[in-house]
């Protein structure tokens, strides 16, 4: 049995419905022909809604590109995209080992002891190893830059609070770290800004 134009037309609002292109007046004419009762329609509707489905689901996904990215971002009145510090040469092109033997351990003041892992000059950044023996302390000192700290064995105090194995903390730039001691000796890894501020002499 032949349709007659006007099904053919709703048959169509349908699909397109389905597909969310019509527009905002088509598509709130159409959503009050629904709710007029129309069965043939919400069939129609189902069908396609199933079938537009199958298809966004058979469709792989893609990340687009950056710039895409940023202008849709920018457009949306997003904020600016923030770009991760490019790593450094020596992380692109070679890998670095260094075995728990290796190295070499400096004492930076009595009874501390550093062992430079890495150097990120991208980032400005250094992660090293501190070996302090018991009793040892460490001098106030304002942070430059994030320090993050991971205690690997003993026990570290800062700030009136102690810090065991496996415990980490982050410090943010500008903070200051106060009374830092051990009192059976620590060893921890920290990444810190190649420098910070020392607000009291460094004995040796």
């Amino acid at each position: 049995m032949k349709q007659n134009p006007v099904e053919d037309d709703l048959v169509e609002q349908a699909s397109l419905y389905a597909l969310g292109t019509l527009s905002e007046d088509e598509s709130r004419a159409f959503e009050q022909h629904l709710a007029e009762g129309c069965d043939s329609c919400s069939a129609e509707l189902a069908d396609y809604r199933a079938i537009a489905e199958r298809l966004a689901l058979g469709v792989l996904r893609e990340e687009p590109p950056v710039s895409i990215r940023q202008s849709l971002v920018e457009s949306l009145g997003g904020e600016e995209r923030i770009e991760r510090p490019a790593p450094s040469p020596e992380v692109m092109q070679t890998q670095l080992t260094i075995r728990a033997n290796e190295g070499e351990w400096i004492e930076m003041t009595k009874g501390v002891f550093a062992k430079q892992l890495f150097a990120d000059k991208s980032r400005g950044t250094v992660t090293t190893l501190y070996r302090l023996l018991p009793g040892a302390r460490l001098p106030d000192h304002r942070h430059t830059g994030v320090e993050e700290c991971l205690v690997l064995e003993g026990d570290f105090r800062v700030d009136g609070e102690t810090f065991g194995p496996g415990d980490y903390r982050c410090a943010p730039p500008g903070t200051i770290d106060r009374e830092l001691y051990t009192e059976g000796g620590v060893l921890f890894l920290l990444v810190a800004a190649e420098t910070c501020e020392f607000l009291e002499p460094v004995s040796r």
